[in-house]
């Protein structure tokens, strides 16, 4: 009897040990959200600020310091005072990585933010992009505010 109540123990013993890493590894509801949804959920959250903006490895960030930037239903604005923008904004992949497309169509500075705009990392207050040409690297970071 001592060695089928030891057997039991070593079983539970190993199954707690297994729950104990399952939970500890992150498993939540959240893990099914592709990387593309969760972009498009961070940018709807609020206000966003450039922070960095260079073109051509040139900074650029002087064109659009100081707006608001806000994504709402596929429609980009940017406002500073009573100055604004307006374009439009889409999420898909490429090759499997996040693009977020941007494309103000106008013939202001704004224009130099239509790409497809790869995205390098994002969080909920920070998402940095990358789109690479024949002259270098553009490099683009929204803040949250």
């Amino acid at each position: 009897m001592n060695i089928h109540i030891q057997s039991i123990k070593n079983q539970l013993f190993t199954l707690v040990f297994i729950l104990g890493i399952w939970a500890s590894s992150g498993c939540s509801r959240d893990q099914n959200i592709s990387p593309s949804q969760s972009l498009s959920d961070n940018l709807r959250q609020g206000g966003w600020i450039v922070t960095t903006f260079k073109k051509s490895d040139n900074d650029r960030l002087y064109l659009l310091g100081g707006y608001k930037f806000t994504f709402e239903n596929g429609t980009v604005n940017a406002v500073k005072g009573n100055v604004s923008a307006v374009g439009i904004w889409s999420v898909g992949s490429n090759i499997g990585k996040t693009i977020l497309l941007l494309d103000f169509n106008s013939s202001n500075d704004f224009s130099q933010l239509t790409q497809s705009w790869q995205v390098v990392s994002q969080n909920q207050s920070k998402i940095e992009l990358q789109f690479t040409t024949n002259n270098g690297n553009d490099y683009l970071t929204f803040e949250a505010r």
